[in-house]
């Protein structure tokens, strides 16, 4: 496959052999929209948590920011 790339067009090889290089043991890469989902489906079990329990709109709320500020954002900056 490089064979004929390289025969027909050099500059593609080596524009893939250079992100390659670039890319060369990195095997973490920032997602921010892990982030983003794993938010989502926080406020939704937060929420399932408190109409099952029937907690009041108070306590839900109370609930939800102890979930998100420490469980979430606080374990996840001393991680």
């Amino acid at each position: 496959q490089m064979k004929t790339l390289l025969s027909t067009r050099p500059y593609v090889v080596y524009k893939t052999s250079y992100y390659r290089k670039q890319t060369k043991n990195h095997w973490a890469r920032d997602d921010p929209a892990f982030c983003a989902l794993q938010f989502v489906f926080l406020v939704i079990a937060c929420i399932a948590y408190s109409v099952s329990f029937r907690a009041p709109l108070s306590e839900s709320i109370a609930f939800f920011v102890y979930s998100v500020l420490f469980h979430w954002l606080g374990c996840g900056f001393v991680v």
